[in-house]
């Protein structure tokens, strides 16, 4: 059973359909931009960076936050933890959304979902009992560019192909549209 959510600020709008069908879910977000600037999505997440300076991104890799009363899926900028020392923090690289434009994507995740992050991988050593049915949200990080921001954003290359990066910016500083509750029974595995 498909279901969609949307959520709203000023001109732009996220549409989310989650599709739960044997072992995966499908999740589609369509990002619209019916604003006078350029948007910029935080969703090219990556797992590290190689030797070559290849960012190693997918498009199926996400934030996945677990406890017993709801998940959260999303592609945005995840604060570092508290209790965690890093170099610098992990800044996905982003995708252009011009005016009166929009962007969407499909993602694939196996079930059940488990707690996922860049500063945290899962371990199925930790997992919990048996899996939770929580309701669902996804969330989207995003900065709406005033003209003098879009000269700062640098070109890399990632495992998907180009993609531009704004290094260093605050987590502060994004926006976040959230979409749910998706009243979905996906199983989740939240840690112990």
């Amino acid at each position: 059973m498909d279901m969609t959510k949307s959520a709203t600020a000023g001109p732009y709008r996220l549409e989310v359909t989650a599709r739960p069908s044997g072992g995966t879910l499908a999740v589609v977000y369509r990002f619209f931009n019916d604003g006078a600037r350029n948007v910029y999505l935080f969703n090219r997440l990556y797992t590290g960076i190689g030797n070559d300076g290849l960012y190693q991104t997918r498009r199926d890799l996400l934030n996945v936050e677990i406890d017993r009363t709801h998940i959260i899926l999303s592609k945005r900028i995840f604060g570092v933890p508290p209790d965690l020392d890093v170099e610098r923090p992990n800044v996905p690289c982003v995708t252009l959304v011009r005016p009166k434009s929009h962007f969407e994507e499909t993602i694939h995740l196996a079930l059940p979902l488990k707690p996922v992050n860049p500063y945290h991988l899962p371990d199925d050593a930790h997992l919990a009992g048996p899996p939770l049915t929580p309701p669902l949200w996804f969330e989207l990080g995003y900065f709406v560019a005033p003209p003098e921001s879009d000269a700062l954003a640098r070109s890399v290359r990632t495992a998907e192909g180009p993609a531009l990066r704004f290094d260093p910016f605050p987590v502060s500083s994004q926006a976040i549209l959230r979409a749910g509750p998706f009243e979905l029974a996906v199983p989740a595995r939240p840690e112990k």
